[in-house]
């Protein structure tokens, strides 16, 4: 079974946007409701506040990237040798 050009594009999109924020780091004070970090505690299995919200953040910008790919959808043409820009994108990687 061969991924959709649609799918690499979903994986390059996540993997790309997990690396940009695994490096930069930005203190920043934020006034939350307590209920609201706790229940997101315990939905991301986090033990930390900071944790939880980077979770959810990434969550978020993952979902939001793979909604602005689905409107796309139709949109857009598609070349038929997407087989062989998908290997040189994963040599340049």
């Amino acid at each position: 079974m061969n991924p959709s050009i649609l799918d690499l594009h979903i994986k390059l999109a996540y993997n790309l946007s997990i690396r940009y924020y695994e490096v930069r780091v930005m203190r920043t004070t934020l006034d939350l409701s307590d209920e609201l970090i706790k229940e997101l505690m315990r939905i991301t299995r986090s033990k930390t506040k900071t944790d939880a919200i980077e979770q959810a953040i990434k969550d978020f910008i993952r979902r939001k990237k793979i909604e602005d790919l689905k409107s796309l959808s139709g949109k857009i043409e598609i070349t038929s040798n997407w087989r062989s820009l998908r290997e040189l994108e994963l040599d340049e990687s």
